[in-house]
């Protein structure tokens, strides 16, 4: 599974306030075996993030925005690692 795109679209930095329609739907990896996720990116700049891959299972929500040109987000509430 090619995962370079994790990094930035889990990005976390605050910056920028821009959302809008022109990137925000409903994206998905494709063409990968035994893998399952979803990106939804609302108008009203919320998100939804959710992979399945083998036994590793993730899910995050909060607010995206538009930085130089790339997609931020910032998961709310904020993650706590595990003890």
């Amino acid at each position: 599974m090619n995962v370079s795109l994790l990094p930035l679209l889990l990005a976390l930095a605050g910056a920028g306030t821009q959302t809008g329609p022109a990137v925000a739907g409903y994206y998905r990896l494709v063409q990968e075996q035994d893998v399952a996720s979803s990106l939804v990116l609302r108008p009203d700049g919320r998100f939804e993030y959710s992979l399945a891959a083998g036994a590793l299972d993730e899910r995050a929500e909060g607010r995206w925005s538009l930085a130089d040109g790339l997609i931020v987000l910032a998961t709310e509430p904020k993650p706590v690692p595990p003890p």
